[in-house]
């Protein structure tokens, strides 16, 4: 996958995300126009340990 695929996958995610946020509907629910829910979840679930796992790093 080349850069542009990073990107699009990445544009994606923060529109699923932002889609999740705005709405407060389940994953499960989120329309397949965002890619699968499982893949934007993992991502999610990711982007939140690495978040977690700074913060108690920076302390």
């Amino acid at each position: 996958m080349g850069l542009g695929g990073r990107v699009k996958g990445n544009s994606l995610f923060i529109d699923a995300l932002f889609w999740i946020l705005c709405t407060g509907t389940p994953w499960q629910n989120l329309p397949p126009d965002y890619g699968g829910w499982k893949n934007a979840h993992r991502r999610f679930t990711v982007v939140v340990i690495m978040a977690y796992r700074n913060m108690y790093l920076q302390s």
